[in-house]
């Protein structure tokens, strides 16, 4: 005898988006593994729900954000979700720097995202948990895909800096 398989992802979300009521939908990191930026884990599914409580549910986590704009949603077959830009802002409030930086570079590899897009969210929401990381890689939104290139565009920068400041003496 085998076990069942597990529910995907999509099944998983949709049953939380759906259980969560009207206006439910799909954010944080759930909708970056929604979207292909980050891995897939067997974490709780993360819904926001604006203007009211949808209630404790077992394998949810929920945001009550104050205001989620109407363009800050999609649809994802059937499932309501947080567009990339509004995702990868989201992430910058709870997961690390790292992991939302690598949503960010794969969304901007994917070109489903612009730094115009994400810019507007931290216009609109200057003081937004995160909005530091979203400056910083809105400051530099080079586009690498890997953690290696990334290391060492930080080692170059590193040593031009160094190298600038011996210029200078």
């Amino acid at each position: 005898c085998s076990a069942p398989p597990l529910p995907t992802l999509m099944a998983r979300a949709r049953a939380a988006a759906m259980a969560c009521g009207d206006g439910a939908v799909v954010s944080h990191r759930s909708a970056a593994e929604m979207f292909g930026l980050l891995p897939q884990t067997d974490r709780e599914i993360e819904i926001t729900v604006v203007g009211r409580n949808p209630g404790v549910h077992t394998g949810i986590r929920r945001h009550r954000p104050r205001h989620l704009a109407r363009h800050d949603v999609t649809n994802m077959r059937g499932i309501p979700v947080t567009s990339v830009a509004r995702t990868i802002a989201d992430l910058a409030g709870t997961e690390s720097a790292r992991d939302t930086e690598r949503a960010f570079q794969e969304a901007l590899y994917r070109r489903i995202i612009t730094p115009a897009a994400l810019g507007a969210i931290v216009k609109r929401e200057p003081r937004r948990k995160g909005a530091p990381v979203i400056r910083a890689l809105l400051e530099d939104p080079r586009m690498t895909r890997s953690e290696r290139e990334r290391t060492l565009l930080k080692l170059l920068d590193q040593e031009i800096g160094r190298a600038s400041c011996r210029e200078r003496v």
